[in-house]
């Protein structure tokens, strides 16, 4: 029997986690500690994780305020802006996963990702 639908989780299956290798990249960059500059990406994970989207929260609302009180927490002299356009350069495909969404996706299966740290799902296919 063919899948009706596939739904992969994004950490770990369709990207590697972006987290440390930025913040360590971060910390060698600036002669910042990267024990604090990951401690304090674990705590503001955890105080935004969980916290739900609505019209007037938006993720890129989140987003924005995330990256506001990391940099002035670890003060990493680097813009808003700059901190997200940064992290583009650490989402990297999990290697194999683009030929599987193509087969599927040429197959017509409708894929889904889904997030287990936070329960979020996302439809894209």
């Amino acid at each position: 029997m063919a899948a009706r639908a596939v739904i992969l989780d994004v950490g770990g299956v369709l990207a590697h986690d972006i987290w440390e290798p930025m913040f360590d990249d971060l910390a060698a960059r600036y002669g910042l500690s990267r024990k604090e500059l990951r401690a304090a990406g674990r705590l503001l994970w955890e105080t935004f994780a969980y916290v739900p989207e609505t019209p007037a929260n938006t993720w890129r609302d989140m987003e924005r305020r995330y990256w506001e009180l990391f940099r002035r927490i670890c003060k990493v002299p680097l813009a808003v802006d700059s901190l997200i356009a940064l992290t583009d350069r650490y989402v990297i495909p999990v290697a194999g996963m683009r030929p599987i969404l193509e087969a599927l996706r040429a197959r017509g299966t409708p894929l889904g990702m889904s997030s287990a740290r936070t329960g979020q799902r996302w439809r894209f296919a």
